[in-house]
């Protein structure tokens, strides 16, 4: 005896699919510190949201060199990616992906960012998981 077709719902029927998650990624620091990303945010030594602007989460991170910008850059999530957005830094945006070529941001740019890459931010780092 064979097994039975799963009942696949047509599209005319009206169904609405799952809402899918957010794939969920977490950023972990070079100065300890571990994030789960819950949509956008900045990172930096003490990001602020611009007048108008509305974010998820603000990351401080410690630099007592002051390598890190104040509000170095901008995360986000997009369907079951991550994009990084280098804030027009003093220092700089560098990302080291598994297996890829090391690439300097370009200021105000959005670049997808791959899990298991290193993102350097002046004299520190985070590793996106």
């Amino acid at each position: 005896m064979s097994e039975p077709e799963p009942d696949l719902a047509p599209a005319s029927r009206g169904t609405v699919a799952p809402e899918v998650p957010h794939a969920a990624f977490t950023l972990s620091f070079s100065t300890g510190e571990t994030v789960r990303v819950s949509g956008t945010g900045l990172v930096g030594r003490r990001p602020i949201a611009q007048p108008g602007e509305a974010f998820d989460q603000l990351v401080a991170l410690d630099d007592p060199g002051r390598s890190v910008s104040k509000t170095h850059l901008e995360f986000g999530l997009e369907g079951d990616e991550m994009w990084l957005l280098d804030r027009y830094s003093g220092n700089g945006t560098i990302v080291r992906p598994p297996g890829g070529v090391v690439r300097q941001f370009e200021p105000g740019r959005r670049y997808r960012v791959a899990r298991g890459s290193r993102v350097e931010i002046g004299d520190q780092y985070f590793d996106v998981n």
